[in-house]
């Protein structure tokens, strides 16, 4: 860039924060995420400090206002495709089961992918 007869060289930013989502050099969105999964945690433990004795139902009205909300912001922008980012938003979801009443032992299901071949009906 030039500026009164000089050049002046413009910084290069590493991650840029646009709409609540941060970009970074090579789009994989793993800075996002984090900032997002650690909203989520915090969002968590705000719901399991203050409402102790919540019913299942009330839990579920909460966690997807308060928690779900924060890790589908925008998602269609950035939306995971990595398999550790994917885990890691499971993380929540599996934190988030454990602490509905009654659910504390359940084991949240591992989902395998199937190929795409054997979704296709010859």
């Amino acid at each position: 860039m030039v500026q009164n007869n000089c050049i002046v060289e413009l910084q290069r930013d590493a991650y840029v924060k646009d709409l609540g989502v941060v970009f970074d050099e090579k789009l994989n969105f793993s800075q996002h995420i984090s900032e997002r999964i650690n909203k989520a945690y915090s969002m968590l433990w705000l719901i399991r400090r203050n409402f102790r004795d919540i019913g299942p139902a009330a839990f579920v009205f909460i966690y997807k206002h308060l928690v779900r909300s924060h890790l589908e912001y925008n998602n269609s922008v950035w939306a995971p495709y990595r398999k550790s980012d994917i885990d890691k938003l499971e993380k929540v979801q599996n934190r988030a089961t454990k602490m509905i009443q009654g659910m504390g032992n359940f084991k949240y299901p591992v989902c395998r992918s199937q190929p795409i071949r054997s979704w296709i009906l010859v």
